[in-house]
């Protein structure tokens, strides 16, 4: 929101999801997140280094210290990825979601209008 930190990507995402469980819609605020994936490697970040909040044993969500912006999504069960919310991209419309994963914690309220698949975890491979 702010601009004081921003990123590069240089590859193509690998995951793109829609996310209702409740850990993201309480650290989003948001009724529902979407998110896109890539290698850590294949990110640079310019400018001032994002404030990182260990929300879960092994994940990490870091946000913009100066305006609260969530920016990203980390868990150490998904090694050398990253998870952008698809909000902070320049051009958010070159990153259509692929799935809804955290079915179960969908709000009752929210309507889903499209095919994409449903599933109750993740399809993002996670070490165990």
């Amino acid at each position: 929101m702010c601009g004081r930190s921003r990123f590069t990507i240089f590859s193509d995402p690998n995951f793109a999801s829609y996310c209702h469980c409740d850990d993201c819609r309480i650290s989003t605020g948001a009724a529902v997140s979407a998110f896109v994936g890539f290698p850590t490697a294949d990110l640079v970040w310019q400018g001032e280094p994002l404030t990182g909040y260990k929300s879960s044993k092994t994940v990490t969500r870091s946000f913009c210290p100066e305006c609260g912006t969530s920016v990203s999504y980390e868990d150490e069960k998904l090694a050398g990825q990253i998870y952008l919310y698809v909000g902070v991209m320049d051009d958010p419309d070159r990153f259509p979601m692929q799935e809804h994963t955290y079915i179960s914690e969908k709000l009752k309220w929210l309507h889903i209008n499209d095919d994409l698949p449903r599933t109750d975890g993740t399809g993002a491979p996670r070490e165990e």
